[in-house]
């Protein structure tokens, strides 16, 4: 009798060992899996509520102790996908999880250097982080644009003012002075 499930001549495919499990790619695939279901979504609407996991995940990975750097590559690879502004966008918003000076260089590159949409979630983004005196210059510069991009820099910076008011003060005289 032949055994159709066994195939004696194809080779054996590895098993992932227990230590993959903890190792930097499984949250770094995590976080590009959600990214992916975001990018497939068939409605803004849809990618809006993904989203919602996307940040979950990004979240989960960092509460269980992976460097922000993992996770870095695939949130900067749906930053610049200008195929699908949409993730992009998500993506930004994951970005601003990410503690350390990394995350504020590529929100500050936002704030300043991106297509037509990306400054304004950029500096809504990271206005959700904690106050660092560069994040706190780069939306200080970013007020005296105006729009919904000055919108977002000056909230956050109200809301920086309460923990430290004097970066907040020097920055706003440096930037609104010149």
């Amino acid at each position: 009798m032949i055994d159709i499930f066994t195939t004696h001549d194809a080779p054996s495919r590895p098993i992932p060992s227990v230590e993959w499990l903890h190792s930097p790619a499984k949250p770094a695939l995590q976080v590009a899996s959600a990214i992916d279901r975001v990018r497939r979504t068939p409605s803004i609407l849809e990618a809006m509520r993904s989203k919602t996991d996307l940040l979950r995940v990004t979240a989960d990975s960092l509460d269980d102790g992976i460097r922000p750097a993992y996770l870095l590559e695939p949130i900067r690879e749906a930053i610049s996908d200008a195929s699908d502004t949409v993730t992009g966008l998500a993506a930004v918003h994951a970005l601003a999880l990410l503690p350390g000076s990394m995350a504020d260089a590529d929100l500050a590159d936002l704030v300043f250097d991106a297509a037509p949409g990306f400054e304004e979630h950029a500096a809504w983004a990271a206005g959700q982080r904690t106050p660092t005196p560069w994040l706190i210059d780069v939306l200080a510069g970013a007020l005296p644009r105006g729009g919904v991009t000055g919108m977002h820099a000056q909230a956050a910076l109200a809301r920086w003012s309460s923990v430290d008011a004097v970066t907040v003060l020097a920055a706003l005289e440096r930037h609104l002075h010149r």
